[in-house]
């Protein structure tokens, strides 16, 4: 029992200490308050996923949820391969299970620290636990929880250390290495590739501390069986990365991911605040400048006095040293800081800074343990490191005090552990403890800290979701939303939107909306019930669900329904009403059109739109109007009036539809009618402003003059869009029926022409049309499917299958049995040429104790003489 206490309490210590923050900051109770960025939009839905896959519920081939539909593989194997995610299974709220597996991937991260600490430095004991704890609930942990896809790295980073140390000590093939390195690359790439140069950094660092580079035969087998090492891990997660690869190429093409993090701008008063400030480290909600490296004071200080110590050799401190400048500039310098990203970082920077945090705490644990008595020597260096962090902390203004606080008590609390006595080291663990729950606090944000209004209820949502079941033959929106407006279908596992976001997501589709006026980003389309009404209708949204009443001449309400809400700004629970509409002129997920049309980036909007439906249903009118407007510049609608124009626009609409839509590169916007405003926080194109009103007055912001040739205003002529849609309405796919990755449905066409699916356009589709597998192809330049089909009644079915994946199962396999057989034979090998070398030295050893003896024998013998 003795000798498992400890693994326990480094697993179990960090845990609880979670628990205390989470209960603290009012989540454990309040669980949706820890739901913000990608962790509610993203990973909930794509956990939940995950689940039902487990649970044998859904396909990780396909979802038809996802969106428009979308393959779910390279999705799962950038978010959702990590081992811990088995508590899906265990803990059925999916919300908690979340939390679950954050929590546990951070004690993992403290029991694996302990592991190595133990091991490389040959010292167990309650600060080997403690030591290990600050690595678990460091900065970079605690400000980036809302990404726990990165966790298993974390985790697993010590791990890949002792087995770069097991190389470097038994100059043999570790498996310890291979696998833990292979693990952090399947479970997260971008983690993993980053933990590969710190796996290289590192090995080099450790032969330098334990052999002279002048000896090259040494320096050559470790190399060798490093490599080898490095190799197998590589091999080993070839076959996941491979189908990630393959899958996502097919998807991403034609994305243009914009950029939005300046990557390269930190700099080393950044970063020594992120060693000593106790709290809140990021300049904004997703951290563009400031590394987190900040693993607690007692490891900030011990490992600056690393470099002071006489007991640790002068070699080590030069190369660890260099290993600490190659981060320092990594941090500073673009194109080190996108290397170690593979490219570069989106919103999130300095992901790889974790492993410098993991540096230092073996350098100050190694320092710890070391030092029996503080010298003078080391009374100055904490001394001057006071100081610095003193002086560098005041650039944090909102956790001052408390970092100073705890720097003082530090301070002299490390004193009186190394120059009066051991017992002030149970106070030194408690202020550590202290520091790790204060700093959790208040680095850790809910929804609450955030200015995000008001937040649906996860239960509400799935409530009022129940309450009608829509056939599959038709897309649903929920304009109320838990996810913020993108993946509530892929939640809640029903009907799929026009709404997804996703990094693993299809380019030509993101490429199709951006040219259409629909609201999509680099890595999302997000459309309302207030845009495009033929867009909608042409792509099957039938049913919407609104929280305010929508009158736009051509949906119908047709019930209603309360929805509990939570108002972050009063801090307190409301319901409110939630309206259900109808499109009836929305077209099912597959209709017969006349022909195809292309189009090339410079064609107008507007005649774009104009030109599908035309193609699309025979019939020669316009659907989208252009509207006439006239604008002036009015200084008393722009108050803090951004560089660039700020005007007044006066829409007139004289049509019979109330619909207007403002298509215009701006920054922001306020309709005077109705009050409503928004302000654009990134804008790399035209953004599309829908409002129902038949005159309109708005003001437009722009950062620059607003380029009339990419400005338009519009709506729609009802009559010609019905007669228009109501001629497809004829050739419909119906009895839509989809089970997982299998989509099964029936047409009576009247005539020849193409089947148009509105699902994105993919190279593992298999159709078949009456049992007999058809060709299809792209339509609208790629975007979606098309197939050929004759007159008559016909049984239609599309299977979603990528077959490549049974060879990259076979390819990891046979790694496998390659790595395992390379284990064997290589390390049975070096063992024998060891045993033969440990023998020759032990002969030649026995020999020299023979010479000598005979030697003194016969210097005796001449003596008696």
């Amino acid at each position: 029992m003795k000798k498992t206490k400890n693994y326990i309490l480094a697993f179990i210590i960090p845990f609880i200490i979670c628990l205390i923050i989470l209960y603290l900051k009012n989540i454990l109770f309040n669980i949706e308050n820890i739901y913000v960025s990608d962790l509610k939009l993203q990973h909930m839905p794509f956990l939940n996923y995950l689940k039902n896959i487990l649970l044998n519920k859904a396909s990780i081939q396909y979802s038809f949820s996802a969106g428009l539909g979308s393959p779910m593989l390279a999705t799962m194997i950038f978010y959702c391969i990590s081992p811990i995610n088995i508590l899906l299974l265990l803990i059925n709220d999916i919300r908690y299970a979340i939390i679950f597996i954050y929590i546990t991937k951070v004690s993992l991260s403290g029991l694996t620290m302990y592991i190595l600490l133990k091991n490389k430095f040959k010292h167990d004991g309650f600060m080997t636990i403690m030591f290990s704890t600050c690595y678990a609930l460091s900065s970079f942990a605690i400000n980036y929880f809302f990404c726990i896809f990165w966790f298993d790295s974390i985790y697993l980073a010590p791990l890949v250390m002792l087995g770069i140390e097991k190389i470097i000590e038994k100059g043999k093939i570790s498996l310890l290495y291979i696998l833990s390195l292979s693990l952090a690359i399947i479970c997260n790439i971008q983690m993993g590739f980053g933990l590969c140069i710190y796996a290289l950094i590192y090995y080099i660092y450790s032969y330098n501390t334990n052999y002279s580079i002048k000896d090259t035969k040494k320096l050559k087998h470790l190399s060798i069986i490093f490599i080898i090492s490095s190799l197998c891990a590589g091999a080993i997660s070839s076959g996941i990365l491979l189908a990630f690869i393959s899958e996502y190429s097919n998807v991403a093409t034609a994305r243009s991911i914009q950029v939005l993090t300046q990557a390269g701008t930190s700099n080393l008063l950044y970063i020594f605040k992120n060693l000593f400030a106790v709290g809140y480290l990021k300049t904004n909600y997703y951290n563009e400048y400031e590394p987190l490296i900040y693993c607690g004071l007692v490891i900030t200080f011990f490992s600056l006095l690393f470099f002071g110590n006489k007991k640790i050799d002068s070699t080590k401190k030069k190369h660890a040293l260099i290993v600490i400048s190659i981060f320092f500039i990594s941090f500073c310098v673009d194109f080190l800081n996108k290397f170690w990203h593979i490219s570069s970082p989106v919103l999130l920077n300095y992901r790889y800074s974790i492993y410098l945090g993991l540096f230092i705490t073996t350098l100050a644990f190694e320092n710890y343990i070391k030092t029996e008595k503080l010298q003078k020597k080391d009374l100055v260096i904490l001394s001057i490191s006071l100081v610095i962090g003193l002086s560098t902390i005041i650039l944090d203004t909102a956790y001052v005090i408390q970092s100073f606080i705890f720097l003082i008590v530090t301070f002299i609390l490390i004193i009186l552990t190394k120059n009066k006595s051991k017992k002030f080291e149970i106070l030194l663990c408690l202020s550590m403890i202290t520091e790790i729950i204060v700093a959790g606090y208040t680095s850790i944000y809910t929804a609450e800290d955030l200015p995000l209004g008001k937040s649906t209820s996860y239960n509400s949502l799935k409530e009022v979701s129940k309450l009608n079941t829509f056939d599959d033959n038709y897309r649903v929106m929920y304009n109320y939303s838990y996810t913020d407006y993108t993946n509530d279908t892929l939640l809640l596992n029903k009907n799929s939107s026009v709404r997804y976001f996703s990094s693993v997501i299809n380019g030509r589709v993101l490429e199709f909306f951006n040219t259409n006026f629909a609201a999509s980003g680099n890595n999302n389309y997000r459309l309302s019930a207030y845009e495009s009404p033929l867009l909608l209708s042409l792509l099957g949204n039938k049913y919407f669900y609104l929280t305010e009443e929508l009158n736009n001449g051509l949906y119908n309400k047709i019930d209603s329904y309360k929805i509990k809400s939570y108002n972050y700004e009063t801090k307190t629970n409301e319901s409110k009403d939630i309206y259900l509409y109808e499109n009836p002129y929305a077209l099912s997920l597959g209709y017969v059109i006349k022909k195809d049309l292309k189009n090339t980036k410079d064609d107008n909007p507007i005649d774009y739109q104009n030109d599908i439906i035309k193609a699309f249903s025979g019939i020669d009118k316009d659907v989208i109007i252009k509207l006439d407007y006239t604008s002036t510049d009015e200084t008393e609608y722009c108050n803090g009036k951004l560089e660039g124009t700020c005007k007044l626009f006066t829409i007139k609409n004289p049509t019979n539809t109330p619909l207007i839509n403002i298509y215009a590169n701006i920054k922001s916007y306020r309709i005077l009618n109705t009050g409503v405003s928004q302000i654009y926080i990134e804008t790399n194109r035209p953004m599309m402003i829908p409002t129902i009103n038949k005159n309109l007055e708005i003001v437009l912001e722009s950062e620059s003059d607003l380029d009339q040739d990419r400005f338009y205003t519009l709506t729609y002529d009802k009559y010609n869009l019905i007669e228009s849609l109501e001629s497809l309405q004829n050739n419909m796919l119906d009895n839509i029926k989809i089970n997982k990755n299998v989509m099964s449905a029936q047409i009576d066409s009247s005539e020849n022409g193409i089947l148009f699916l509105s699902i994105p356009y993919e190279k593992n589709y298999k159709i078949f049309v009456d049992d007999k597998k058809t060709d299809y192809y792209g339509l609208l330049n790629n975007s979606f499917v098309g197939l050929d089909i004759k007159k008559g009644n016909h049984k239609i079915k599309i299977i979603y299958e990528n077959d490549s994946y049974k060879l990259y199962i076979t390819l990891t396999a046979i790694s496998i049995v390659i790595t395992i057989l390379l284990y064997y034979f290589i390390n049975k090998s070096i063992t024998k040429k060891q045993k033969l070398e440990q023998e020759k030295l032990e002969e030649e050893r026995i020999k020299r104790q023979l010479k000598k003896e005979n030697s003194k024998k016969q210097k005796n013998k001449k003596r008696k003489k």
